[in-house]
C-alpha cells in the first residue's frame, strides 16, 4: 500500500477515534505493534507506512491517483443511463477523458492502461481502495 493510502487510512482511523467509537481488537493490536515498534527505536514513518521507500516517490501515488480519477470518469461515463439513454463508447469516453484531464501521456497509452488496471473500472468506488483518489 502507498504512504497516500496508508495516510488515508489513518485519517479515518483517527477520525472514529475522535468520534468516540470503540476500536476493534484487530485495531488495539496494531495499535499495540506500532507502538512496540517505535519503543524500541524504529522509525515511525516507517512502522506507520507513510515513508516512501527507493523507487517510490509522492509524484508516482499522485499520478496513480489521477489515473483511478479518471477511469472512474470513463467508467461512469460507459455505464448505461436508463433515464436518459445516454452512454459513451469506450473510445469516446477515453477521447474525452484525455482532454478533460488533460492527461500528459498520448491516448493509446491511457487506453492500454484501461486494460491493464480492471479494479479501477468499476463506476462504484470507495475511498479504502488502492489508488483511490477518494477521501473518507
Amino acid at each position: 500500500m502507498n504512504p497516500l493510502d496508508r495516510r488515508k487510512r489513518l485519517a479515518a482511523f483517527a477520525k472514529e477515534l475522535k468520534a468516540g467509537k470503540p476500536i476493534t481488537k484487530e485495531q488495539t493490536q496494531y495499535l499495540v505493534n506500532v507502538f512496540e515498534r517505535i519503543s524500541k527505536g524504529e522509525d515511525a514513518n516507517r512502522v506507520l507506512g507513510v515513508a516512501y521507500s527507493r523507487g517510490r516517490s509522492k509524484k508516482d501515488a499522485l499520478a496513480r491517483q489521477k489515473l483511478s480519477m479518471i477511469f472512474h470518469w470513463v467508467a461512469c461515463a460507459i455505464e448505461s443511463d436508463p433515464t436518459t439513454s445516454r452512454e459513451l463508447s469506450l473510445e469516446d469516453a477515453l477521447q474525452q477523458a484525455h482532454k478533460l484531464f488533460k492527461y500528459k501521456h498520448d491516448l493509446k497509452y491511457l487506453r492500454d492502461k484501461w486494460y491493464e488496471h480492471k479494479p479501477m473500472q468499476s463506476p462504484l468506488r470507495t475511498w479504502s481502495e488502492p489508488d483511490s483518489p477518494f477521501h473518507p
